[in-house]
């Protein structure tokens, strides 16, 4: 017995809430909070009690809503609130005349937030416990009768009022949750299947799409066989054909046949655009021909039994003919004109399973792209490196949208100039780092317009002389373009570049593709911006910042790396050691200001000079190291002499006065005079000295240094 009740006092500790609020409903029934004994007669203080206690009731459960974690399940709790509202507006509604009530519309208002807050279901079982309430009182005190209608009319507009929000507000409100969840499951999907495209598991690509798109159209086949089957065993025909107008907009392909007799391979995928059904695409509409007269070369079936009658019905989707569903019979007037009604809806059919292939190859290739575009998020927000976005930019937008050639453009807004940083589809050698004017380009208009440029068929714009413009310059000209896409990408409203895509298709860039690239364009903004931040906080690690030359630390960190590719790749390394002459009595008898004039204008023909693969470093102080790589003794002195003379040509202007400096150079060379950095850089410099003591503004190379030791 002991446990029994306790486990009975349990249950009843967690409905304490509803049993308080049927407590309080009995109360409603027997007439307690009636307007004659409480407002008339005035409150007692078992009145005062109970009021009291309610309000600390609902007080108590609104607290604990509010307080929940949000992982909680509070369908219990906001189930019970609901229903002490509910029980208050019942109170309320008697204190102040029951159904006679001149505030009764608070019940319609309860009863359809409650609709918002608890659901349809839930708000019309609490409606009705409170007009029974009311209904029991009235009943009790004898006065039901008299008033039936209004509680018959409580009731119906209860129901309109509860099934009015449902439809207005709840439905919307439930549509709303079904479309977040669904984007919750797709977003999961693209993270489940990107873990398998890196796992080897599966590959999202335009091969995988394709393979889908083929599994699908087989699938389809089977679909149109089975309902070309049911056509010819319901009309006794003899053949029944289901053909599919084909891309080229003319031609009418066989998808699906069925017949007593066994048709050729090569029936097929054969073409009945120039047959006697090529009527229904130039007429639409039903065709029945009870006597057909056309010869054999025109029949749509050129094999087995002539053909005598034949009944057909346009294949319509979207107020567009797709094809022709077509049963002939050997037999002239075998179709009775009830039959064209079973044909037509025989035709429906078959649009639908068209229907669900195109949905399914739509939602299979969205779902792929959708994956895609996850993944190259990701990557885009793993990679700070400059070339590395860029490549993936371009490289993995493939497998979102197929193009032909792609571009990726730095704005110069200064000079009004468009840089192009990477390519696909293109050569790169003629292409990379290649600039064109904004002014005089067709992609230039984004510049201005801060949103996309969309061309679905550039050659027909191309041939209006009026409104020719090159895409990028004369120089950087694009053949047979068909449909070009330029994309803006902006940071903080300022247009920072421009990604590029054409096809040679026409129309070949959906709309929903379009707005794919637009929020790729948006992470690409961002994460290019990221890497350039991040590629000039490394060149300015490694740069001087009066010279703009390498500084001594990247140099020795370079030439470590080039000697040990060296041992793999064998290539002479010539290090040429360069040091200002006189550069102290210059610096003190004109100072330190034109002291770093000479100190930039020397650094800029060094670096001028020196090829994209060279090295121009300032080694310290007035001293510069030039690193020259496949090269040996005899061009590294000719590259030298030709700087030397250079320096010695320009002019720094002092106070009008034009000053000339000179410059002293010791060369090197890997493997012929040293084996290893440090011996590389000791003769270089003992050569320098040499160059020094020699007379200054010359070149003296290692090998020199041992004849003169050999005389």
């Amino acid at each position: 017995m002991g446990p029994f009740f306790l486990r009975f006092l349990n249950q009843l500790a967690k409905f304490y809430t509803a049993i308080i609020g049927v407590i309080y409903l009995g109360l409603v029934t027997l007439g307690m909070f009636s307007y004659e004994s409480v407002i008339v007669h005035g409150p007692t203080p078992g009145h005062i009690a109970l009021f009291g206690f309610f309000i600390f009731l609902l007080a108590w459960r609104i607290a604990v809503l509010a307080l929940a974690e949000p992982a909680d399940d509070v369908t219990v709790g906001k189930l019970e609130l609901g229903f002490l509202c509910q029980v208050g507006i019942a109170i309320v509604l008697q204190l102040t005349g029951g159904i006679d009530s001149p505030i009764f519309p608070i019940f319609y208002l309860g009863a359809a937030l409650m609709v918002y807050y608890l659901g349809f279901a839930s708000s019309i079982l609490l409606a009705f416990a409170i007009l029974a309430t009311l209904t029991l009182h009235a009943f009790w005190h004898g006065i039901l009768l008299p008033r039936w209608y209004q509680f018959f009319a409580a009731l119906g507009f209860t129901m309109i009022f509860n099934f009015t929000i449902a439809l207005f507000i709840k439905i919307p409100r439930a549509r709303a949750k079904k479309a977040q969840d669904q984007l919750s499951r797709l977003t999961n999907e693209a993270e489940h299947l990107s873990r398998e495209r890196r796992a080897g598991l599966v590959v999202l690509s335009r091969d995988s799409t394709a393979r889908a798109d083929v599994s699908a159209l087989l699938q389809i086949d089977k679909v149109l066989t089975e309902l070309a089957e049911i056509t010819k065993r319901a009309l006794q025909a003899h053949t029944c054909v289901i053909a599919l107008i084909g891309p080229d907009q003319e031609s009418l392909v066989v998808h699906a046949v069925e017949s007593n007799e066994k048709p050729p391979e090569k029936y097929w995928r054969a073409d009945l655009g120039r047959t006697i059904l090529a009527e229904i695409l130039e007429k639409g509409g039903t065709l029945r021909v009870d006597r057909i007269k056309s010869t054999r070369a025109e029949s749509h079936r050129p094999w087995g039994l002539e053909p005598r009658s034949v009944l057909a019905s346009p294949l319509i989707e979207n107020n567009r003919i797709v094809g022709v569903l077509a049963a002939d019979s050997q037999y002239e007037g075998h179709f009775a004109r009830e039959e064209e009604r079973f044909v037509m809806m025989m035709a429906r059919q078959v649009v639908s399973a068209l229907s669900r292939e195109r949905l399914y190859r739509d939602v299979s290739a969205e779902r792929s792209e959708f994956a895609a575009f996850y993944d190259l998020i990701k990557q885009l927000g793993s990679s700070i490196d400059l070339d590395t976005v860029s490549r993936v930019i371009l490289e993995s937008v493939q497998d979102i949208v197929a193009y032909d050639f792609g571009a990726l453009v730095k704005v110069d807004h200064e000079n009004q100039q468009g840089a192009i940083e990477a390519v696909a589809g293109l050569p790169a050698e003629q292409w990379l780092d290649a600039r064109f004017s904004l002014n005089e380009s067709l992609v230039g208009w984004v510049i201005g317009s801060k949103t996309y440029l969309h061309y679905p068929n550039l050659r027909d714009r191309q041939q209006q002389a009026d409104r020719r413009r090159p895409v990028f310059s004369d120089e950087l000209a694009l053949k047979d373009v068909g449909s070009l896409l330029c994309l803006p990408l902006i940071r903080q409203n300022f247009v920072t570049g421009l990604l590029i895509f054409g096809a040679k298709e026409a129309s070949a860039f959906t709309h929903y593709e379009i707005k794919i690239l637009e929020v790729l364009a948006v992470q690409a903004a961002v994460s290019l911006e990221n890497a350039r931040v991040h590629a000039k906080m490394e060149q300015m690690a490694a740069r001087d910042g009066l010279t703009e030359c390498h500084n001594h630390r990247y140099f020795q960190e370079w030439l470590d790396h080039e000697l040990h590719r060296a041992l793999r790749m064998p290539i002479p390394i010539s290090l040429v050691m360069c040091d200002i002459d006189n550069f102290k009595k210059f610096n003190d008898k004109y100072g330190h200001p034109l002291g770093d004039q000479v100190l930039k204008t020397v650094a800029r023909i060094f670096r001028g000079n020196v090829r994209k693969n060279d090295l121009a470093a300032r080694y310290g102080g007035e001293e510069f190291a030039l690193v020259l790589l496949n090269s040996d003794h005899a061009n590294a002195v000719k590259f030298a002499d030709r700087v030397r003379r250079e320096v010695e040509k320009a002019r720094i202007d002092f106070a009008g006065q034009p000053l000339g400096v000179t410059v002293s150079m010791g060369i090197a060379t890997y493997p012929t005079d040293a084996r290893d950095k440090a011996a590389l850089i000791d003769l270089a410099d003992k050569a320098l000295y040499a160059a020094k003591q020699g007379g200054r503004n010359r070149v003296v190379h290692a090998q020199m240094l041992s004849l003169q030791t050999e005389k």
